[in-house]
């Protein structure tokens, strides 16, 4: 508390420190807190929208200042053109007193739409054959404005409309009355085995003959022996014609269809050995013919033995 006193004069020392106001400093202006709310959000928005700059919020186009000429002439030409026209932003004709049932009708549809994502869906290639369906229902409904008789009647529907009623009431009856036509007796199911087996018991067995499928047969002919015999037969002369036709391709068999071995075939043994004996001379040198395989003429060796049948 004394200090307090000894320093409760000390502004008094100074002349200039009495020239401040001895009020409050601690004062706001009037109404200072009922806008503050809104100083506060507006500087938050403020530093965002500072801080969005920086990180470069506020960029333009490539080439904005470079095309901005064209784009400003392109515009006052638009605008100039509007204005000329008398029509700029024109709405239709009670646009804004049907404005409220739009919205409406849009709210609903937005909700439809979001409610069901395939409520408004078309069939595939319908935007193809639209024009093609458009032109058709067109021209059907020129040829219905052409008819005064849509819906026609028969002549005479009328007055036996009434008959005709009451027979097909007549029907329905009849066939409701029928409905039980295919009825069965009581307990008819139940004895029905019983039956059968009854009337199967009475008939005399008779033979099941059954009929041997194609594969049986195939497999029943193999496993014969007529088929093994008959293979062993055929077996027999394919090996026999082979070996024919061996022994006609052999040299010896070729010298046996010559012309010399069928005249030679007549004469006998003793009679070639006296000939040689008789014919053969010391002095003439002994020839052998070897058999090569080489064909001998026919008509040389002919024209030979004949000359030499001349000689003799």
């Amino acid at each position: 508390m004394e200090i307090d006193i000894e320093h409760k004069d000390w502004h008094e020392d100074d002349s200039w420190r009495q020239k401040l106001p001895t009020g409050n400093p601690f004062s706001v202006p009037a109404g200072y807190f009922d806008d503050l709310s809104e100083r506060i959000i507006s500087g938050v928005h403020l530093e965002e929208i500072k801080q969005a700059d920086a990180l470069g919020g506020f960029t333009l186009p490539g080439n904005y200042f470079t095309e901005l000429s064209t784009n400003i002439q392109s515009r006052i030409a638009i605008e100039e053109a509007m204005a000329a026209e008398g029509e700029s932003f024109a709405v239709p004709k009670n646009y804004f007193n049907e404005l409220s049932s739009n919205i409406q009708s849009r709210i609903a549809l937005e909700e439809a739409v979001g409610e069901t994502a395939e409520s408004f869906t078309v069939p595939q290639g319908y935007f193809d054959e639209l024009s093609s369906n458009v032109q058709s229902r067109i021209a059907m409904e020129e040829a219905l404005a052409g008819q005064t008789e849509e819906f026609a009647v028969p002549e005479g529907y009328f007055e036996s409309l009434s008959s005709n009623i009451q027979s097909r009431i007549t029907i329905e009856e009849t066939v409701s009355a029928d409905s039980n036509a295919y009825a069965v007796p009581d307990g008819y199911f139940n004895q029905l085995q019983q039956s059968i087996l009854s009337q199967t018991a009475q008939k005399p067995e008779t033979k099941v003959v059954q009929m041997p499928s194609r594969g049986n047969v195939i497999r029943k002919l193999v496993s014969t022996a007529a088929f093994k015999y008959a293979s062993a037969a055929c077996f027999a002369i394919i090996v026999g014609l082979a070996v024919y036709m061996k022994q006609a391709s052999l040299p010896s068999a070729a010298q046996n269809h010559t012309f010399m071995h069928e005249q030679l075939q007549d004469v006998s043994t003793d009679v070639l050995e006296n000939y040689l004996e008789n014919q053969a001379d010391a002095t003439q040198t002994e020839r052998t013919v070897i058999a090569d395989g080489s064909q001998l003429d026919d008509d040389a060796l002919r024209a030979a033995i004949q000359d030499y049948v001349d000689a003799q």
